[in-house]
């Protein structure tokens, strides 16, 4: 099972840090992830040789969000499954890949389409606050 990892990005920044943290968990897994690229560097591109770079601007225009996954979904393979991340993402689990593919593959997740992980540490943006499981009500 492979999963494709959807992130639409415009702030090198932000996509280094999730990239790094990434492959830091587990090495070679930004070989599975597809960014809408909204405005990044050059140079950010190619220090992620691995990952997959489609011109949002080019092909969509002024950016949306939900345009921004459907451009990288139409980029995956069919079979893959598919994990939406936003560019300040930081994955601290160790081998996060290689559990969330088990996890996925446990019978009682296999009945839902979705499944949605409570992430503690908050996001990378400053600009957005930082809630903890605790304190949304989960």
């Amino acid at each position: 099972m492979t999963i494709s990892t959807l992130i639409p990005s415009r702030t090198d920044e932000y996509l280094d840090a999730c990239l790094a943290a990434m492959e830091q968990s587990e090495p070679d897994s930004t070989a599975n992830v597809i960014v809408a690229d909204n405005g990044l560097s050059q140079a950010c591109r190619e220090r992620w040789p691995l990952a997959l770079f489609l011109d949002y601007t080019e092909k969509c225009g002024a950016f949306v969000f939900s345009k921004a996954i459907n451009l990288c979904i139409d980029a995956a393979p069919l079979t893959d499954d598919l994990l939406v991340l936003n560019d300040d993402t930081r994955i601290v689990t160790p081998h996060w890949y290689t559990k969330l593919r088990k996890a996925l593959c446990l019978p009682k997740t296999a009945l839902y389409g979705m499944l949605s992980f409570a992430i503690d540490g908050g996001v990378g943006n400053p600009e957005q606050p930082d809630h903890h499981v605790g304190e949304v009500g989960h």
